[in-house]
């Protein structure tokens, strides 16, 4: 999943400012928040997913031990929760995006 936002080609730092002469534009607005708002999901996501595989880790590591393992469960559902607001979060930027570019 991370490959996806760092691979994805509005993930180029020169794509987070869009061309615009006339920054009066609402397009133009539109367009850098959009971008702005994407780079800063890719982070989030990689983020995230750094914190899956902790808590992956913790959950393998923890040996039978029942306290340990319930941290682990927390930790990842906590990671899971975290993948589901990124995803529903990334989804209302692209619609609002489309909805707001005149």
């Amino acid at each position: 999943m991370a490959a996806v936002f760092l691979l994805a080609p509005s993930q180029a730092f020169a794509a987070i400012v869009p061309a615009c002469t006339d920054w009066s534009q609402r397009k133009c607005l539109v367009d850098l928040t959009g971008n702005i708002m994407t780079w800063l999901l890719g982070i989030t996501g990689i983020i995230t997913v750094i914190f899956l595989v902790i808590a992956g880790a913790r959950f393998m590591t923890s040996a039978g031990n029942e306290e340990q393992v319930a941290g682990a469960k927390k930790a990842l559902s906590a990671a899971i929760i975290g993948v589901v607001i990124i995803l529903g979060t990334f989804l209302i930027i692209k619609i609002l995006k489309t909805v707001a570019t005149p």
